[in-house]
């Protein structure tokens, strides 16, 4: 019995092969387990087939062009930083080997869980995280100013929102939209046109690039606008979009609407122009997203200004999420934070505390938007420290903010660069925009 005890479980995969030998693991998906004789077959039909997708040799489909090669965790450092760097020792009890991670990383970064460290540790990074915050707010204000409020957890009025609205008159093939999704989309676009990110009055067509697309709606809510020039809209997202009634707008408007079925850190959105514009002129590009989640924002900013390059560039508008999804090795201004004493395995841990924010925002109830912080009872703490978690969390949302800001301006392809809160946070806890003005 005691032998039996100690036999480790088998895998399911290994399992299945040791107990029939005529199956096989599909190469293109682990979670396919084929028989043999049918491998071929099921190849040439398997939807994880790079054949098989839309895009395949596509000449804007560039492996990984828009995501940096990171080798190392903690790139040493010749001058005096901000901060002491902490050891990798200090994080030590938030990793978790059972834990999946990206596939692209092969470091302890896929492994760490937040809910693992103990609470020694978990009180030294919100010191630390608090002496940061103080040193961007004196060093950046101009930046911060605009979202400050959002750290505060009062009953009161937020001076600072900025939420904006369209008056147009809705189409009865708009459907029924969520009401919140209608509210944020309205103010994005209203900021963005009178920014000049989206110019509704050019003789020109104006090239709109909608980035994790989904169903839409964004691009559609700008384009029920009255508007003088014609509109080439891609929109890109890695899945397949089941609802596409928002796709109706543009064509309704003579608006040209192309769906691109691609993971944003492939996507090279200039030979896509090229050739669907063939020599002819255009009122520059825009690039705008919706809740892009994670590091999906910095491979978007990068792909920015790739495209600046080749192309005059309106501007770009994102709305920020999901910062828990970041793991720092995609993070574009994960230098920003070594000159911090910040490295690459703490910043993937400030991406984690970020989801305190969301999931801690209402004591009183436990929320489960974010799995990976989600298991707090696990840590015997009372309702003040709760309160303080919520803070630090809304500080780290600022920092990854602020820090990707000052990496858009460092690269001098935008005239104007900053942060809004364009809705309440009752609407979306996750209520900043990030926009620029090109040059």
């Amino acid at each position: 019995m005691e032998d039996k005890k100690e036999k480790k479980p088998i895998e399911r995969k290994a399992h299945l092969k040791e107990k029939n030998s005529l199956k096989t693991i599909c190469p293109f998906n682990s979670e396919h387990i084929i028989k043999k004789k049918r491998l071929r077959k099921h190849i040439q039909a398997c939807l994880d087939n790079p054949v098989n997708k839309p895009t395949y040799g596509k000449s804007y489909i560039i492996h990984n062009c828009n995501r940096t090669n990171v080798v190392e965790i903690n790139t040493p450092l010749q001058i005096e930083t901000f901060l002491p760097i902490l050891s990798d020792e200090t994080f030590k009890s938030g990793i978790d080997i059972k834990r999946k991670g990206s596939e692209y990383l092969h470091c302890d970064c896929i492994h760490f869980s937040i809910s693992k460290l103990n609470i020694e540790v978990l009180k030294l990074l919100m010191i630390r995280v608090k002496r940061l915050y103080e040193f961007i707010c004196k060093q950046y204000s101009s930046i911060v100013a605009p979202v400050i409020n959002n750290i505060e957890i009062t009953n009161t009025t937020d001076c600072l929102i900025d939420q904006k609205t369209l008056e147009v008159e809705i189409p009865r093939y708009w459907g029924k939209p969520n009401q919140k999704m209608t509210v944020q989309c309205f103010s994005i676009i209203k900021h963005l046109i009178e920014k000049r990110v989206l110019k509704n009055n050019s003789n020109y067509s104006q090239q709109i690039i909608e980035t994790g697309a989904g169903t839409g709606q964004l691009s559609a809510s700008y384009l029920l606008l009255p508007h003088e020039n014609k509109n080439y809209v891609y929109l890109v997202d890695r899945m397949n979009a089941s609802h596409k009634r928002f796709d109706r707008i543009g064509k309704h408007h003579g608006d040209e609407v192309k769906r691109i079925v691609a993971d944003l850190c492939d996507f090279d959105p200039t030979e896509l122009i090229k050739e669907t514009m063939n020599n002819q002129p255009f009122d520059g590009v825009s690039i705008i997203g919706k809740h892009l989640c994670g590091s999906a924002t910095d491979m978007v900013l990068r792909m920015a200004v790739r495209c600046s390059k080749q192309f005059k560039l309106n501007g770009i508008g994102i709305a920020l999420c999901c910062h828990m999804k970041g793991d720092g090795h995609d993070d574009c201004m994960s230098d920003f934070f070594k000159s911090l004493g910040v490295s690459l395995l703490e910043l993937t841990v400030i991406h984690r505390m970020s989801s305190w924010a969301s999931s801690l925002r209402n004591l009183q109830e436990k929320q489960d938007d974010c799995v990976e912080i989600n298991e707090i009872e696990s840590i015997n703490v009372d309702e003040e420290f709760q309160k303080d978690q919520r803070i630090v969390g809304e500080m780290c949302r600022t920092l990854l903010n602020v820090a990707r800001v000052v990496w858009l301006k460092n690269q001098n392809v935008m005239q104007e660069v900053g942060l809004v809160k364009y809705c309440l946070q009752t609407i979306t806890p996750e209520n900043v925009l990030l926009w620029g003005v090109g040059k």
